[in-house]
């Protein structure tokens, strides 16, 4: 497990270099069904995480299958889209080896509808991997939200559920499900307009979604290690707009 998650880490990140083995990769995964509801979305994405952190973000996005070689050079990978989710048998086991290699992934539901297709099969598809695992409602206080900006709730399109769920393996938050379309609210035309109005919450509800998105990648290049009290006063100060 522990050289698993060093050999990620060592493929994904680093604050120089040339080439994306250097580079934060933003990874994503192509399956049967709408898997690409914003195509143009990951360079702004980059964009705005460069400009907010230390992280130096690879400008393309990786898009792979469940079969690809590249997925186990793949830290960070994103499920998104609308309609259900399913895969062969052979294609959870590799996600499932994925996973306990120290792969994190975050499901972002972009029909933003608690019942929807894609709201009903991933998140069941994910617990299937991990029988004795259970989704959980992540409180305000979790490390997520706290590990860049100082966080106090989600964001996202559409307010479908109030909260981030977690899917807990070998004690390591391993799968992160948001239910309301995260990705959506930062989607912008190429005039940079907003392609999509933020509900209920208006424009406030949109800037949160930045930083949650923030939060997700830095969660996943620094895991649990921003709950020390010693990073309190740093993440109240990034807490600020």
């Amino acid at each position: 497990m522990l050289a698993g998650l060093m050999f990620f880490a060592s493929t994904v990140f680093s604050a120089e270099g040339g080439g994306p083995e250097n580079r934060f990769v933003y990874a994503q995964l192509r399956w049967q069904g709408t898997w690409d509801p914003y195509p143009a979305l990951w360079p702004q994405i980059g964009r705005y995480l460069q400009q907010t952190t230390s992280v130096v973000p690879w400008p393309e996005r990786r898009t792979l299958t469940v079969d690809d070689p590249a997925l186990f050079e793949s830290p960070f990978l994103v499920i998104l889209g609308q309609g259900a989710v399913s895969f062969s048998e052979a294609e959870k086991e590799r996600l499932r080896r994925y996973i306990i290699g120290g792969g994190m992934i975050f499901l972002d539901n972009t029909e933003a509808e608690r019942n929807s297709p894609f709201g009903r099969s991933a998140p069941a598809l994910l617990k299937s991997l991990f029988p004795e695992s259970t989704w959980e409602a992540l409180p305000s206080d979790n490390v997520v939200f706290r590990s860049f900006f100082l966080l106090r709730g989600v964001g996202g399109r559409r307010i479908a559920e109030p909260q981030l769920k977690g899917l807990r393996v070998q004690d390591r938050l391993a799968v992160l499900y948001c239910a309301n379309d995260l990705h959506g609210a930062l989607a912008r035309d190429h005039l940079g307009n907003a392609l999509f109005s933020c509900e209920p919450g208006g424009e406030n509800q949109r800037y949160e979604s930045w930083k949650l998105m923030v939060n997700v990648i830095l969660f996943s290049l620094t895991g649990t290690y921003k709950t020390d009290a010693i990073h309190q006063p740093f993440l109240e100060r990034k807490a600020q707009p």
